[in-house]
């Protein structure tokens, strides 16, 4: 959990590491990205970060130097769900009720599905 640096740098910011900061630091970060569902409902979110071969990495990286890559282990690298999902550039895309006016959690109001 701490090897995300929002995550470890909140954690830090309340007085180190225990489980009450971070528990602290993970409800901070999300309340600051995602809606309140008291006004706006939603799902959630959850991404697997793809697994690639380093080599692979190394050629993603190449094209897009702002890929966030990171070590996985026996010759793969992990790559960040997040910044690959805001590269589509579908920010406020609607399709029916559906729209997608940011890139992590989708959410509903009576006439709209939104992402934020």
């Amino acid at each position: 959990m701490l090897h995300y640096g929002e995550v470890a740098s909140t954690v830090e910011q309340l007085g180190g590491i225990n489980p009450r900061h971070v528990f602290q630091a993970v409800v901070q970060i999300r309340t600051a990205k995602l809606p309140d569902p008291a006004h706006i409902g939603n799902a959630g979110s959850f991404f697997k970060n793809p697994v690639v071969s380093q080599a692979q990495a190394d050629v993603l990286r190449a094209a897009h130097p702002a890929l966030p890559v990171y070590a996985a282990g026996g010759g793969c690298a992990k790559l960040a769900a997040g910044w690959l999902i805001d590269q589509t550039g579908l920010k406020g895309f609607a399709q029916g009720r559906a729209v997608r006016a940011s890139p992590v959690v989708w959410g509903c109001t009576p006439s709209r599905l939104w992402c934020w």
